[in-house]
């Protein structure tokens, strides 16, 4: 009885044991030096898709110089098991259930290659075969472990990975994971994007689409390869709704299975509905085929800040590729951040002055750029200004007269305004001085200045000021006319505390410190 104690205990330790859904199955992976390394794969109805410590499995430190084998992260595992682990145990749901393993190995140093990986007989523990196969869709290593119970891994091959399918597969890959899908919308139309990764099989995407998460609408389905990394699907939609809310979601398909991404939304853009309701299109395209579009306007529910309800929302960072985006064009506002894809002002009056800022980058692509917009005449009565933001003195056109601008290579343009209403062509937001301080001063009073443009439209421009950059001050508003020249504005302070220092600032945010002299 005795002789069949070691093989009792080298099966218990290997956790080899037939019960259906619980079962390790050892790989012993032996390099040309003979040196010896191994990892377990398998079931168990205890299992998660991440780190089981209860079940022995953690994650291993980098390779060292010797030999090593490992299980790392793949499908649902790609992130938690971080430099691998030897053991990777997936949850028991049936006997036909595919599970993918991913296993990577290394020779110890020198001893190299060919290296020989071995396995106890599978019958046992699977009904279906359980193949194993190199990423490269099986074109070099692609053999069903139930038929043998070793492999040599040459040096000619060039591998240190290999991928073990089981379940109900067949030899050639395993069922699509990672899928994502999504919209980017316009004012009647979008593009609704997908992503997934076939893992190695011939995949199949397509996307459902409709006003409600019943859907209704199906894209074609396209053939997207049988790669292993995410992979893109997209498809335009036009014909839609304005300020509409559309429902998507993705779907894949190969030789091992179907699978969906979660319900995805996108809402279409409004667009303009008459007097007081009015959403402008701006696009930009580069000459590599990118393009980019804002939206500008007014609506009797706007504020000057973000407005969720209408659509407003603000963007990342730009990507480095051609962005256009509108930002703050109002003094002390910091509503829009980074900046939003639309921008929609309050309605008052048919004659009043918009005035919105457009920031504009290439993000390392070709120039020139084109911007492009509808007829505007049939929506505003007064003229509607595009201009360079340095006075308009390079760039200055009334937007009503044409419908595209072609910016050249030779001007470089990041920002201009666009101002609407009564203005004139010069028309905009004031701007202020890069300066502020005092005219005059003593222990107790000071005299503090700035100047400020009214940029041809009615303006105010005060300062504030106070013992922090938090001022908690402001001088009185001062009229500066309407016109085109820069104005000085001042106020006399009181009051002050000897030996102190006071921060003054224009509209524009700029500061200087100021300091009350003492006697």
């Amino acid at each position: 009885m005795s002789s069949f104690r070691p093989l009792f205990l080298l099966l218990f330790a290997f956790g080899l044991c037939a019960n259906a859904g619980q079962f390790k199955i050892p790989l012993r992976v032996q390099d040309n030096g003979g040196a010896v390394d191994t990892a377990w794969f398998g079931l168990d109805p205890g299992a998660s898709y991440c780190i089981d410590t209860a079940l022995g499995e953690y994650q291993l430190p980098p390779p060292s110089p010797g030999i090593d084998v490992r299980f790392v992260g793949i499908q649902g595992r790609a992130f938690c098991l971080g430099s691998g682990t030897k053991i990777d145990l997936r949850q028991y749901t049936s006997p036909t259930q595919i599970d993918t393993y991913k296993i990577v190995f290394k020779p110890g140093d020198p001893a190299g290659y060919p290296m020989t990986i071995t396995w106890p007989d599978l019958n046992p523990f699977y009904t279906n075969p359980v193949w194993l196969r190199d990423r490269y869709a099986g074109g070099q290593i692609n053999i069903d472990m139930k038929a043998q119970n070793s492999i040599t891994i040459s040096d000619t091959l060039a591998l240190n990975s290999l991928i073990i399918v089981t379940g109900t597969a067949t030899a050639s890959g395993a069922a699509p994971f990672g899928i994502f899908g999504g919209g980017w919308p316009k004012q009647f139309s979008a593009r609704m994007v997908g992503s997934v990764n076939p893992d190695g099989d011939p995949t199949t995407m397509w996307l459902e689409w409709g006003t409600t998460t019943a859907y209704g609408n199906l894209t074609p389905k396209v053939v997207i390869g049988g790669g292993y990394y995410g992979t893109p699907y997209s498809y335009d939609l036009s014909g839609l709704s304005a300020g509409t809310v559309y429902h998507l979601r993705a779907w894949a398909q190969n030789n091992f299975g179907t699978i969906s991404s979660a319900d995805n939304s996108f809402k279409t853009y409004l667009a303009s509905e008459g007097p007081g309701k009015i959403v402008i299109p701006l696009e930009a395209d580069d000459t590599s085929g990118n393009s980019s579009a804002v939206y500008f306007g007014v609506w009797p529910t706007a504020t000057y800040c973000l407005d969720t309800a209408l659509g407003e929302f603000v963007l990342p960072p730009p990507a480095p590729s051609l962005d256009i985006r509108l930002r703050d064009s109002r003094p002390f506002s910091h509503c829009l951040i980074q900046g939003t894809p639309i921008d929609l002002r309050p309605y008052v009056s048919p004659t009043q002055v918009d005035t919105y800022k457009v920031s504009l980058s290439l993000g390392g692509g070709p120039s020139p750029v084109t911007l492009s917009w509808p007829d505007l005449n049939s929506t505003y009565a007064n003229p509607v200004w595009r201009r360079y933001t340095w006075g308009g003195s390079q760039i200055n056109i009334d937007m009503k007269a044409q419908t595209s601008y072609l910016i050249p290579d030779t001007l470089y343009v990041s920002t201009f305004y666009i101002i609407t209403g009564n203005g004139g062509p010069y028309t905009g937001p004031p701007f202020v001085s890069s300066s502020a301080g005092p005219l005059s001063l003593d222990q107790t009073s000071a005299v503090i200045s700035g100047s400020a443009s009214p940029n041809s439209v009615a303006s105010t421009a005060w300062l504030e000021w106070g013992t922090s950059t938090s001022y908690g001050n402001t001088t009185p508003a001062e009229s500066i006319g309407s016109g085109a020249n820069t104005v000085q504005i001042h106020a006399a302070l009181s009051g002050l505390t000897p030996r102190t220092t006071y921060h003054v600032r224009t509209s524009r945010l700029l500061w200087m410190a100021l300091s009350v002299n003492a006697s």
